[in-house]
């Protein structure tokens, strides 16, 4: 048996390492408030995989005479981003740019009721988990819509937490299926060969790549906050809670769920999710068939495409692979 000795770095070094990507900002709000966040990130990869994404949307009285669509009562709209990159920083930088977006775009629908059913149908079969989902939230939301005209579903905790997994599903679906979509159209219309095209690329990259997400959205105007996870990535609450003497300590607070093999919910769902025979082998060593951690994540696409696509694509990778080599 060999031990081996680690010295501590001196303190200013620490320091320094942990603070080199820290970086606050202070956002003025036209009602008077200023909102103020701050980040900071410590790599073990080169590039890091991680990435961080940050916006603030205003939220405006819905205005009737208009026919307005926004969001609920004044305020603002915060939304934070972590993701949790794997197997290359491909995905973490997409959804750094998409993620967001794509649930900010997914709660301005909330009140537009039943006009948001048409494409529902259209959906492909493929996409059974995205249609289970979506079709819930539109089945649970025209009810409300089309009885009570006073009820503004943007406003109803349920509703939005249910457009937000309905982004976060969507926005998985189409980092995994778009290289098929892609390398199909480059085929049929380009003449150079479909993985010559940067195009291939760019969206093959994000697909195979992975990423946990951990998003936080805090209604101001109606005081709510909302976080979603998709992986590992663990949200903390920290409230100061002072007594009538002036003091008081720090109260913590785990807001989320760690969606792995080790998690005994987690276990059970995946394992219900397969044939029986293949039980034993879906989580092994607390790991997704003893690779991947998260039993939840973005991207991973060698984990969700069928077998027929894998192969598919695996042959043209290997020989362009055999090309360079």
């Amino acid at each position: 048996m060999t031990t081996k000795s680690i010295s501590r770095l001196p303190s200013n070094t620490i320091e320094a390492q942990l603070t080199a990507n820290a970086k606050s900002e202070s956002i003025s709000r036209p009602y008077g408030v200023t909102w103020r966040h701050a980040t900071a990130s410590l790599n073990s990869n080169d590039p890091i995989e991680d990435a961080n994404a940050q916006l603030i949307l205003r939220k405006d009285k819905r205005n009737k005479d208009h026919k307005s669509h926004e969001l609920g009562a004044a305020g603002d709209l915060l939304f934070f981003a972590i993701m949790d990159g794997h197997a290359g920083p491909h995905t973490s930088r997409l959804l750094a740019k998409a993620l967001i977006p794509a649930v900010a775009l997914e709660l301005s629908t909330l009140d537009k009721g039943s006009t948001e059913l048409k494409g529902v149908e259209s959906l492909e079969k493929n996409h059974e988990s995205y249609l289970s989902t979506a079709w819930s939230y539109f089945q649970a939301l025209v009810p409300f819509s089309r009885r009570f005209s006073s009820h503004i579903p943007s406003e109803d905790p349920k509703y939005v937490q249910l457009a937000i997994q309905t982004a976060f599903a969507n926005l998985d679906s189409e980092i995994v299926n778009a290289p098929s979509r892609i390398l199909e159209m480059l085929q049929s219309k380009s003449d150079m060969k479909p993985w010559d095209h940067p195009m291939a690329a760019a969206s093959m990259l994000p697909a195979l790549s992975g990423s946990c997400a951990l998003l936080a959205v805090l209604d101001t105007g109606r005081r709510d906050l909302h976080v979603a996870v998709a992986g590992d990535s663990r949200a903390v609450a920290g409230y100061w809670e002072e007594d009538s003497n002036g003091q008081g300590k720090w109260r913590v607070e785990v807001l989320t769920e760690d969606q792995t093999g080790r998690n005994i919910n987690e276990y059970h769902r995946m394992v219900a999710e397969h044939p029986p025979d293949e039980a034993p082998y879906v989580i092994q060593r607390g790991r997704v068939l003893g690779g991947l951690e998260p039993t939840r994540a973005f991207g991973d696409a060698n984990y969700k495409w069928p077998k027929e696509l894998q192969e598919r694509y695996s042959k043209p990778l290997l020989a362009e692979q055999a090309s360079y080599d």
